[in-house]
């Protein structure tokens, strides 16, 4: 399947699970990587992008961790 990349904003898409872990695999915590990004201590282009699919006219993601940092950062008024 093609793959194609857009700007979505992140209270637009859905969550796929019923709840996120707090810390990404590696280890980091998603609270702290948001701040990072938003005090400009983290590239935000150097988050890799959330995978979305489309699912009864609504976007879904498949990396929940990172929706849940990237809608802290979006509230602490990152764009």
């Amino acid at each position: 399947a093609a793959r194609s990349t857009m700007k979505l904003s992140p209270a637009k898409i859905r969550f796929s699970q019923d709840s996120v872990s707090h810390k990404f695999d590696q280890g980091g915590c998603l609270f702290s990587t948001a701040k990072a990004i938003v005090d400009d201590i983290v590239a935000a282009q150097d988050i890799p992008p959330i995978r979305v699919t489309r699912h009864g006219g609504a976007w879904y993601t498949l990396d929940n961790r990172r929706l849940a940092m990237w809608r802290v950062v979006e509230l602490m008024g990152f764009e």
